[in-house]
């Protein structure tokens, strides 16, 4: 049987990727339109109500999906799935398999294999998706539709590209991907436990061990075959995982232990009397159960968030082990004295479960989506954020961000500045730590904006050599309480 402890153990292995998408938004929500470029730093500006949250949470249901597929396994989808196609070639896969046991090589025609990949894109990938987008928004994908528009059309690509439709329902197609063909190598007994694989331009060979009997040897290939489809539907350049910190996480953190002992002392009625659980979207669902069973072992942004604790917030964020029995308590520590998180203040909230993610959940090559970072964060610590950003950054993390805070911008851009500066300058005259610096083509940053027929565009904010990413939304509302003040100034009685 081949060896999956690589699954498992995929994340101690994980190796930072700077992510690479571009996204072509249409009749999205409050979105008109818009092209994005995600990169390691991406930067969401624009007022309230302008698709921002909508942009960041189609971005994280569309890498939550595809990061299935990367370790898919065919039972995954073979107990679940309806797909006639699907089910109708594992057999073909199987027969073939059967039939050509005894010779020492045979070919997995590309006409069926074609037909297995278009099967996992078009139902099994968009009925996941459709799932995802559902349950992140807490909608059916119909509601998402712009008004006045039929439909809403996503396209997705780097490597390859996907066109994903949100109608009466939600499709996908894509016009690049192309299945290869399989060339299956049975060799005698070679000792190996797992098969050998070997992509050569539009080959793909399996080298499969058959000493262990006919049946092993169909499931194999047939797993192999299907493991290899499904690994083409990622896009290169995609982090391994996505995480969302949604803008009111101090309040769902606040209120989650209360949420949890309700429904668990209705559940002593269950059968007897009936009981409703409220309905929460899957990011904040997630984002509450990520924190009610957030692991003992520390993970390797342990150190690092707890020197991000020590800087902003004077203390460290801890979860003491309890009795199985009793709810699992976030703490306070400074100074030695314990201060349960409903009683410290909203900076200490806010930062807290950004930081136990940090500290235990988190590794090398994820997204981190974070909704107003500077949320209840004096300016002085909205800088101090900025700066832990920046380093996140350097340590292989990916991140999205939408803001309202100009501090926040203007630091980041003081980093990008810096980047052109020698480390010996950054560290001895700016008093930085040779890592403090954020590269021009690590960063993207886009407006949304309002239109005259009431939707919204995606437009892309300017990077320059001055300021880094230009702050004019906001200049904009300095002008205009600039303009407001001259006239109360001109029409104030004389003294």
């Amino acid at each position: 049987m081949r060896s999956y402890i690589g699954e498992f153990r995929r994340k101690e292995n994980q190796k930072p990727v700077k992510i690479n998408l571009h996204l072509d938004i249409e009749n999205f929500g409050p979105i008109t339109k818009g092209k994005i470029e995600l990169k390691p730093l991406t930067v969401f500006v624009g007022p309230n109500n302008s698709g921002k949250s909508y942009a960041t949470m189609l971005i994280h249901s569309i890498l939550s999906t595809e990061n299935q597929f990367e370790y898919m396994h065919l039972g995954d989808v073979m107990f679940a799935s309806t797909s006639s196609i699907l089910q109708d070639c594992d057999k073909q896969i199987k027969n073939i398999a059967e039939k050509n046991r005894k010779k020492s090589s045979f070919i997995i025609p590309k006409s069926l294999t074609k037909k297995m990949l278009a099967s996992l894109i078009e139902e099994i990938f968009s009925s996941r998706l459709k799932s995802g987008i559902e349950g992140n928004f807490g909608s059916p994908v119909n509601s998402l539709i712009q008004k006045k528009s039929k439909s809403s059309k996503i396209t997705v690509s780097n490597s390859h590209k996907f066109t994903i439709t949100l109608g009466k329902d939600l499709s996908i197609k894509s016009q690049e991907l192309s299945a290869p063909k399989y060339k299956i190598q049975i060799t005698p007994k070679s000792n190996e436990y797992y098969a050998k694989y070997e992509h050569k331009e539009d080959t793909v060979t399996f080298t499969v061990d058959g000493e262990y009997g006919a049946d092993f040897l169909k499931y194999e290939i047939t797993t192999e075959i299907f493991r290899s489809l499904a690994r083409q539907i990622k896009h290169a350049d995609l982090p391994d995982d996505s995480y969302y910190f949604p803008a009111t996480r101090s309040g769902i953190l606040q209120g989650h232990k209360a949420l949890s002992a309700s429904i668990i002392k209705s559940a002593h009625y269950g059968g007897v009397e009936s009981f409703q659980i409220p309905k929460l979207s899957k990011v904040v669902s997630d984002f509450i159960s990520n924190i009610i069973v957030i692991p003992n072992k520390a993970g390797p942004f342990y150190k690092f968030s707890e020197e991000l604790e020590s800087e902003l917030l004077h203390g460290h964020i801890h979860m003491p082990t309890l009795h199985k029995s009793t709810f699992p308590e976030i703490m306070y520590d400074a100074k030695g004295m314990e201060i349960p998180l409903h009683r410290t203040s909203s900076t200490i909230s806010e930062i807290a479960p950004f930081s136990l993610y940090l500290k235990h959940i988190i590794y090398p090559s994820s997204l981190l989506i974070i909704e107003e970072p500077e949320a209840h964060l004096h300016p002085a610590n909205q800088v101090t954020f900025a700066k832990y950003i920046v380093k996140m950054i350097r340590k292989g993390l990916n991140v999205l961000l939408t803001t309202h805070s100009v501090f926040l911008l203007e630091q980041i851009g003081k980093y990008m500045l810096a980047s052109k500066l020698e480390p010996d300058i950054r560290v001895k005259e700016l008093g930085y730590d040779k890592d403090d610096y954020l590269l021009y083509d690590e960063v993207s940053s886009y407006v949304f904006v309002r239109n005259n027929d009431g939707g919204h565009s995606i437009k892309p904010i300017e990077i320059n050599n001055e300021e880094g990413i230009s702050q004019e939304e906001f200049v904009k509302v300095n002008e205009s309480l600039y303009s407001e003040s001259l006239k109360i100034h001109k029409n104030l009685p004389e003294q």
